[in-house]
């Protein structure tokens, strides 16, 4: 946290971490944050927070979309460098994309703004000048316009000698930073 004491009408952003390794199918998590606000009845108010979240072990289980590879792993990205990446919808609808979240101060997203039943669009990520100098875990958030309003957390690696623990990632089939026609509305 930048700030451990707020005055009146102050705010903190707060990043809360959610390890989904060991665990499958629905899972609810209830961080709790403490703060030193009085009511009448304690000293210490507690503000609880509820996470919910679908676990998919088995990574072919991601209807209605699937992200390739599916951790983006930007350690050799230099200078403006751009990593491409797949996004194919496996729907017989049409879907729209909307990012919902992602380390601004590191990274630039840009993603396909439609992509149509069956077909794959390319989303874009590169560094901003800090994200060049710093070695993070992080992740980019979607949304789908599905009726589930389906999210997806698409994790991002910078740093050295990365393993990873489900198995490796095929290399994608198209060089990095390379434009496509179908990735002009993007966000």
């Amino acid at each position: 946290m930048e700030k451990v004491q707020l005055l009146p009408g102050e705010y903190v952003d707060l990043e809360i971490i959610f390890g989904s390794r060991t665990y499958n199918g629905m899972i609810t998590k209830s961080p709790v944050i403490y703060t030193n606000e009085h009511d009448s009845l304690t000293a210490t108010k507690t503000h609880r927070i509820q996470l919910t979240a679908n676990i998919y072990q088995i990574t072919d289980t991601t209807y209605p979309i699937n992200i390739m590879p599916r951790l983006l792993d930007i350690s050799i990205l230099q200078d403006d460098a751009e990593m491409a990446f797949k996004i194919r919808n496996l729907s017989h609808e049409g879907i729209k994309i909307t990012i919902i979240d992602y380390p601004k101060e590191y990274l630039r997203v840009r993603l396909p703004f439609k992509i149509n039943a069956h077909e794959e669009g390319l989303g874009f990520v590169s560094l901003t000048s800090l994200g060049r100098e710093s070695r993070f875990r992080k992740s980019i958030t979607i949304e789908l316009n599905d009726r589930d309003k389906t999210r997806f957390t698409i994790p991002v690696y910078r740093g050295p000698n990365i393993t990873v623990e489900y198995g490796q990632f095929p290399p994608l089939d198209f060089s990095p930073g390379q434009i496509i026609d179908d990735c002009q509305g993007i966000h």
